[in-house]
């Protein structure tokens, strides 16, 4: 595969991106190792352009620090997956990619033709990444979730604030860490399983199908919170 002219481990690695906030800090880490990573839009931009900050404080799709940040060194394309047309654009264009990654809700891609099970016939090589709130299968799979959500139920949000008052009272608020710590964490630990993927495929010559939870994800990076609770006196 030739070089995009980048520098990185990943220099020769083409990533196709189908993510919302949940996975655009996962491409970006690869991006940063070198690889070419293609965005895909739908038609009027991504939702995460209206997040914000914004550039000079002017609310404007175009002026998202936000999709700024986690989308630099991204290239771009819209492409309406909804639409058989994009359906078979994207196939194509999976014919030439590495890595593609995604955020739809569990088995929605598979249902309009474009799942693991379809692509991989296209390309065996694939290594598909999907991330989700919680994973593929289980009882909670079809259940939404957001950020703050994932830090509770990981054990992150016990760690944060300051120790009660000697009678055992909290007289200050709680306090949520800040900037998308679980879309971060599942990010960095899919980045991790991609690479890896990436070596297996070096002498297998086969593709991967990985399914990041963003529950596990979280979870896993909270192994010290029971030593800390006992310690306290939780």
């Amino acid at each position: 595969m030739a070089s995009n002219g980048k520098q990185g481990f990943l220099f020769d690695v083409r990533v196709l991106e189908l993510a919302d906030e949940t996975g655009e800090f996962c491409g970006k880490l690869l991006a940063g190792a070198g690889a070419d990573v293609v965005k895909i839009e739908p038609p009027g931009g991504s939702d995460t352009r209206n997040l914000g900050p914004f550039y000079h404080d002017e609310t404007n799709r175009e002026r998202s620090l936000y999709f700024w940040h986690y989308n630099f060194g991204k290239r771009g394309i819209t492409l309406d997956v909804t639409k058989k047309t994009g359906q078979d654009l994207l196939k194509r264009a999976i014919a030439q990619t590495d890595v593609f990654i995604e955020t739809r809700r569990p088995g929605e891609l598979a249902r309009m033709g474009i799942g693991y099970d379809e692509l991989s016939r296209v390309n065996p090589r694939l290594i598909m990444a999907s991330i989700t709130p919680f994973g593929q299968s289980g009882p909670w799979r079809d259940w939404k979730s957001s950020d703050i959500v994932q830090l509770a139920l990981g054990g992150q949000l016990m760690m944060c604030g300051y120790d009660p008052t000697p009678e055992g009272e909290y007289d200050t608020p709680p306090i949520a860490p800040q900037m998308w710590h679980a879309s971060h964490i599942v990010g960095n630990q899919t980045c991790m399983a991609i690479v890896a993927a990436l070596m297996y495929r070096e002498t297998s010559g086969q593709g991967q199908y990985i399914d990041a939870s963003m529950h596990a994800a979280a979870a896993v990076c909270t192994e010290m919170d029971i030593p800390y609770a006992v310690y306290k006196d939780l």
